[in-house]
């Protein structure tokens, strides 16, 4: 059997600050990421790049781009295989373990000025902030899956019910994901600020899947590398083909489509979740400014 993820970040981004905060400054981000797959025995991992429109210091947006530069640097007992543009093995002659790390995004849709997120993987260059139609085309045009990301989290650019019902009636999705970061408390969608997180949402999310016969897997969506492997779809390896990056793509489509798999719907930690959401983003970047501080600091800006 074979352990795969779908949606996954390792860091809230790999610029120097959150690489610092993070404890990952001078290491090797594909060796610890491979390493950490292997702990929990995932050998398919997608590793989600996302657009951001604001001009941040030292920010990567292409994410897997820049753990492929890492993965370059590699040496023994580490080997690394490429299998196209969108993908690569890191195998491990220890052990006899490798994970195949995917190229992925979560898009951003634009409708009426709000941002939601449709996620993919096989690329990371689907036009961001195209319409709901537009990018639904695009990814039909190029073989690409479309997922429903943590839809009803609202909060966070989830599509929310409505839309979520309408393309599952329209065959839009693919799938809808179940997301171990929606990992509050179940509590009504309207509880302010943390409705959105709560695992009542991912239920939610669940039963409308059902109701319209579509997929339903799960994903880490990893903000930081202890994050990997909360949560993950299994299949028989046999229906796997890693021929090339597109096999793999096209492969794991057909086994979502067939719903040939199961699932580890698990959650992180709720003291990560604070650690993550509340602390690291909530208070120290958003209110007390510190990634803001910290970067002014190290480039000498005003």
């Amino acid at each position: 059997m074979t352990k795969a993820n779908l949606h996954g970040h390792f860091n809230p981004d790999f610029s120097a600050y959150w690489l610092e905060r993070f404890d990952l400054t001078g290491k090797n981000i594909a060796q610890v990421a491979a390493e950490k797959c292997f702990e929990k025995g995932l050998e398919v991992y997608a590793i989600t790049s996302e657009y951001d429109n604001e001009d941040n210091s030292g920010r990567v947006s292409d994410r897997f781009q820049f753990v492929l530069e890492h993965a370059k640097r590699l040496s023994r007992p580490y080997e690394l295989h490429t299998l196209g543009e969108n993908s690569f093995v890191i195998a491990k002659d220890v052990g006899n373990k490798k994970v195949i790390f995917l190229n992925g995004q979560s898009i951003k849709v634009k409708e009426k000025d709000n941002l939601y997120e449709i996620l993919t993987f096989g690329t990371n260059k689907v036009p961001n902030l195209m319409g709901f139609n537009e990018t639904f085309k695009y990814l039909d045009g190029e073989g690409l899956p479309g997922i429903g990301e943590h839809v009803l989290c609202v909060d966070h650019h989830g599509i929310g019910k409505q839309r979520t019902e309408e393309f599952a009636r329209e065959g839009k999705l693919t799938a809808i994901e179940h997301n171990a970061q929606l990992a509050l408390p179940s509590c009504p969608s309207w509880t302010p600020v943390v409705g959105s997180y709560s695992k009542q949402r991912n239920q939610e999310a669940k039963e409308i899947s059902k109701r319209f016969g579509i997929p339903f897997i799960a994903n880490d969506d990893s903000n930081a590398i202890e994050h990997i492997g909360t949560a993950n779809i299994e299949f028989n390896s046999g229906f796997l083909d890693t021929k090339d990056d597109e096999s793999i793509t096209k492969s794991l489509i057909n086994i979502i489509k067939r719903k040939d798999f199961g699932t580890k719907e698990g959650y992180l930690p709720l003291k990560d979740w604070v650690k993550w959401a509340v602390w690291e983003v909530k208070i120290r970047e958003q209110i007390l400014h510190s990634k803001d501080k910290w970067e002014r600091n190290i480039y000498n800006t005003s």
